[in-house]
């Protein structure tokens, strides 16, 4: 009698068994693949300009930090629940810009004020990553990401001055950081191929950024 009432119990037991593993199965499944991400990226990037050359003028503008808005893109592939390797690419869509008044000796004249009007964009940025992924549900992913990244930004500069009617100069530098990239965010899966993802990523200390992109898993 014992065993005949036993039976039913752990045909049940089984069955929930099995039905959890593949579950679970399903689930870690669907976790892998390739996905791609599109959004926008504010990148900030440190820029040297105490040696810009204003056409045979060796001038001073300082350092400074540009902050500009750029589309991002990212494609990459989930190996598991909790490792992935990705691509990113931006492009700037805009440029930050600043003045100065500063001395330059003219041959003319000697030492005048020229107001010099800079403006700084972010050329482009590359980088590639491997991504540790922590799932805190199944809606809700955590991770870091470590791996290398390129930045190119250039500063061009027009220097005027009331004292010459007509004077203009003009000066143009590119400036590229690269190496060590790192970088942390969440994801946030709508459904099992639509989600939102924000991150912070470096390269070094001269670039970061922050992001927000729509991730599609295909």
């Amino acid at each position: 009698m014992c065993v005949k009432k036993s039976t039913p119990s752990i045909i049940l037991l089984s069955t929930l068994l099995f039905t959890t593993s593949v579950t679970n199965a399903v689930a870690q499944g669907a976790n892998e693949g390739l996905y791609a991400n599109i959004g926008i990226s504010q990148l900030s990037a440190d820029l040297d300009l105490t040696d810009l050359n204003l056409q045979g003028n060796a001038v001073n503008l300082g350092e400074e930090t540009t902050k500009v808005i750029m589309i991002n893109g990212r494609l990459g592939y989930r190996l598991n629940q909790y490792i992935g390797i990705e691509g990113d690419a931006g492009f700037g869509i805009g440029d930050d810009s600043f003045q100065r008044t500063i001395p330059v000796n003219v041959d003319t004249i000697g030492v005048v004020n020229i107001d010099a009007d800079a403006d700084l964009k972010i050329k482009n940025y590359f980088g590639i990553f491997a991504r540790g992924i922590l799932p805190v549900s199944n809606q809700f992913d955590v991770f870091i990401r470590g791996g290398y990244g390129t930045a190119k930004a250039e500063a061009s500069a027009v220097g005027t001055t009331a004292l010459l009617p007509g004077f203009s100069a003009n000066a143009l530098e590119s400036q590229s950081t690269n190496g060590f990239a790192y970088g942390v965010g969440a994801e946030y899966h709508i459904n099992e191929r639509h989600g939102i993802r924000a991150d912070f990523s470096a390269i070094g200390s001269e670039a970061q950024f922050f992001s927000l992109a729509y991730a599609i898993k295909f």
